[in-house]
């Protein structure tokens, strides 16, 4: 799937989530809202029946009523779970749209096609303290002849184009860079 593709699935996956969490929200609320109102009314009911419960009825209903106190404060523990999830949910999403978003831009930035952003890797190189940006005309990223470009905090110092040979000729520091960027200027304008 290309990066626009996942992007609009992710957004639309966004959007569901934050229905979701409207719902739970809604669900917190209500759910908070039953527990205190149940609490409040028969709580001051189950001390007076505490204290006056001699009767095996008035304490069957003591425990009835303490028993739906603890079934809605549970319902309300779940309810702030499952809100709680959908939540993380939106947080996990947006930040996969980040990031798509970021290797796009890292993409750009250092002059990939835009016809190429649809399909582009970006990875950091921690032991040459770079950037590879990997890319390609279709989903398979790492196919045979995709193009790479690596970056250094000093600019870019390899550049291979789709469907160029790896080698290193692809070197910016190599002298056949040069002719190479010589050739690819001169294809260019003979097809133009």
């Amino acid at each position: 799937m290309d990066s626009r593709a996942r992007l609009d699935d992710l957004n639309g996956k966004l959007k569901l989530a934050h229905q979701d969490v409207k719902l739970a929200s809604d669900e917190e609320s209500n759910a908070w809202n039953n527990y205190q109102a149940i609490k409040l009314e028969n709580e001051p009911v189950i001390e007076v029946l505490k204290q006056s419960a001699s009767s095996s009825f008035l304490k069957k209903e003591t425990s009835k009523l303490e028993k739906e106190i603890q079934k809605l404060e549970k319902l309300y523990g779940v309810s702030l779970n499952s809100l709680q999830k959908a939540e993380e949910k939106v947080e996990k999403l947006r930040k996969q749209i980040a990031e798509i978003n970021r290797q796009r831009s890292i993409a750009k930035k250092a002059g990939v096609s835009e016809t190429y952003l649809d399909f582009v890797v970006v990875r950091n190189d921690h032991v040459r303290n770079a950037i590879n940006i990997y890319f390609n005309d279709s989903p398979n990223t790492f196919a045979p002849k995709h193009g790479h470009y690596a970056i250094k905090n000093s600019g870019p110092y390899y550049k291979r184009e789709i469907g160029e040979p790896k080698g290193p000729q692809n070197y910016l520091s190599n002298p056949n860079y040069a002719a190479k960027a010589d050739r690819v200027a001169n294809n260019l304008l003979s097809i133009a």
